[in-house]
């Protein structure tokens, strides 16, 4: 049987996780949708790094704004 605490564990580290991981993923969210029209990437490895340093920033921002504003969630 699966109790809150270990779901609520589970999810803690799966959000870490995601936390490594999405300023590799995040940016190359980006790279399909340039290649479809839909956003335009000038310069495809500099634009790359700029949007997986802002992914790098940002993420973790918003993962300490969910642990403060949502205290029962974590």
């Amino acid at each position: 049987m699966i109790t809150s605490e270990t779901a609520r564990n589970t999810l803690n580290f799966i959000l870490f996780q995601i936390g490594w991981f999405a300023p590799v993923a995040g940016p190359f969210a980006y790279w399909p949708a340039s290649k479809l029209g839909d956003v335009s990437l000038p310069d495809l490895p500099l634009s790359l790094a700029a949007l997986a340093l802002r992914w790098l920033l940002v993420f973790p921002l918003l993962l300490f704004a969910r642990k403060s504003l949502y205290p029962e969630l974590t």
